[in-house]
């Protein structure tokens, strides 16, 4: 496989986290904030609804730091890409069109005082609450959250620098349009129960 190539498997899997990271987030939050009164009724007293919105946080917060926790355990995290960039910079046919002043951007966006504090929240509830329950935690999973915004920005963040790189390297204007489900599936089951009540 060419150096090219590489790059873009490498980054095809960053777009398929970013996206996963995406659509889990875009439902959980809908199942959070439903768009009606009747589908607020319709989640609140049902418990599979819920679990399924906690497991869709979860999982956004999993997809995330697989994307933004800088560790060697994740294998394409975008720290690490971008050090592989600036490492195989001199080599790359395209070094030209990623100068020092784009990785630049692109660390000073991922090291900013709210980004880091964003990823260190997401990473503590993962280590403390998803992934590990053998450990008693000093804060609450609600004080570790991070409020939407912070979240929002971390995505947009992440969509930055691979429309970016995208765009630059292999001139592919990438689609980041994600649906929310959600909405949806509560329309199913609306119907469905109306169905079931007419044929009882």
């Amino acid at each position: 496989m060419n150096i090219k190539e590489d790059y873009k498997r490498e980054i095809g899997d960053i777009i398929s986290i970013w996206a996963k990271a995406k659509l889990f987030y875009n439902d959980s939050l809908y199942l959070s904030n439903p768009k009606s009164d009747k589908e607020s009724a319709m989640i609140s007293k049902n418990r599979v609804l819920n679990e399924i919105r906690y497991s869709l946080w979860v999982l956004t917060v999993l997809e995330l730091c697989k994307l933004f926790d800088d560790n060697n355990n994740q294998c394409f995290n975008l720290f690490k890409f971008i050090r592989k960039i600036k490492q195989d910079r001199n080599k790359l046919i395209f070094k030209d069109k990623i100068t020092s002043i784009t990785i630049n951007d692109w660390e000073n966006k991922l090291q900013n005082n709210q980004t880091f504090n964003t990823i260190g929240k997401l990473k503590d509830l993962r280590d403390k609450y998803y992934a590990h329950s053998d450990r008693k935690p000093e804060l609450l999973p609600e004080e570790l959250t991070p409020n939407i915004n912070s979240i929002e920005e971390l995505l947009r963040i992440g969509q930055e620098i691979i429309y970016e790189f995208q765009g630059t390297v292999f001139d592919i204007d990438q689609d980041f349009e994600t649906p929310i489900l959600a909405g949806q599936i509560l329309d199913d089951l609306t119907e469905l129960a109306e169905y079931r009540d007419k044929y009882k």
